[in-house]
């Protein structure tokens, strides 16, 4: 799992990225899941275009494909647009020139070995959520996602954002997400603010509810302030057996 980049000069620079794709592809997984906010919303930083993080993004390869699911952030652009719910954004258009697949309110299937597993990617719940204004307005569409999926093969949905984990059927086995960097800053070893309605509930790492577990990245990047402390950036591995 590869979340948040955020990519931008000088706080988190696409040389950044660059190393985090080399570590991924040295690993070698069977499956590699990109969890979205490519972009970045930084002071003092500058953006590099997006057909360059694409095309770095591009260099991963893996068995069983390399899937994308867009966050928050990478709808920022088209948030005021009376047309935004039927528009792709330029990160789409990007993703698709470089041959990145998205996953979006959709499902395929994937065979590891003799085990076919569904794999699902939801719209962002907060794609056009203005910062602490509620209700959120998002791009997911769970009925839509998980329409085509069968109940008895074992399923992933990738979610940018967590939040949607304690609502989901039963048969959703695993859920994978980032957005919320771990807490980011961790004073006394509890995070300042997550970005979720459950608070600091599922801010990092393995969550089990039932049968069905939740696992969260601390992803890479920086969002509101280029400071981390107590979360460091990660590239997650899961394994399943």
């Amino acid at each position: 799992m590869l979340a948040d980049p955020h990519v931008c000069h000088p706080w988190s620079p696409l040389e950044f990225l660059q190393g985090a794709v080399e570590v991924l592809q040295a690993r070698q997984p069977d499956l590699i899941l990109l969890l979205g906010d490519y972009e970045a919303h930084l002071p003092f930083s500058q953006n590099p275009a997006e057909a360059e993080v694409a095309n770095v993004l591009a260099k991963l390869s893996a068995p069983l494909g390399v899937y994308n699911v867009f966050g928050n952030h990478d709808w920022r652009r088209v948030r005021n647009d009376p047309d935004r719910y039927t528009k792709q954004t330029v990160w789409h258009n990007v993703f698709e020139s470089a041959d990145l697949r998205t996953l979006e309110n959709s499902s395929i299937d994937v065979v590891h070995g003799q085990t076919p597993i569904t794999l699902a990617g939801l719209g962002s719940q907060m794609a056009f959520c203005r910062r602490f204004r509620r209700p959120v307005a998002g791009r997911d569409d769970l009925g839509q996602t998980l329409r085509q999926t069968d109940p008895d093969r074992f399923t992933i949905l990738m979610a940018h954002e967590p939040d949607v984990f304690a609502t989901l059927p039963k048969h959703v086995d695993l859920t994978v997400s980032g957005h919320t960097h771990g807490g980011q800053v961790l004073p006394f070893g509890r995070p300042m603010y997550v970005p979720s309605k459950f608070g600091t509930r599922f801010a990092y790492g393995a969550h089990k509810l039932d049968d069905r577990w939740l696992v969260v990245s601390r992803g890479l990047g920086y969002s509101g302030l280029p400071w981390r402390w107590g979360a460091p950036p990660e590239i997650t591995m899961v394994e399943l057996t």
